[in-house]
């Protein structure tokens, strides 16, 4: 029964439910063309495409296009995440 309740509040707790998603407030930036919307982390500088493992997902981090995150000094990931 502990191992249960445990479970449950580990899964539905604020804290969880919010500890990998990006702001409710944030959208995706409409890019001009050839160039692409991205994720980037803010605390590592590094960016993630649509469809890869962290796009979105990391807990500090802003949607941004490509070449602007370029600008600003980021990169994007290296292991394809």
């Amino acid at each position: 029964m502990r191992l249960t309740t445990l479970t449950f509040l580990a899964l539905f707790s604020p804290a969880a439910a919010h500890a990998y998603a990006p702001g409710s407030s944030q959208t995706e930036p409409t890019c001009p063309k050839g160039d692409r919307p991205v994720w980037v982390n803010t605390r590592t500088s590094v960016y993630h495409y649509r469809g890869m493992r962290w796009y979105g997902h990391t807990k500090y981090g802003k949607y941004a296009c490509e070449k602007d995150a370029l600008a600003e000094g980021r990169r994007v990931t290296r292991n394809g995440e």
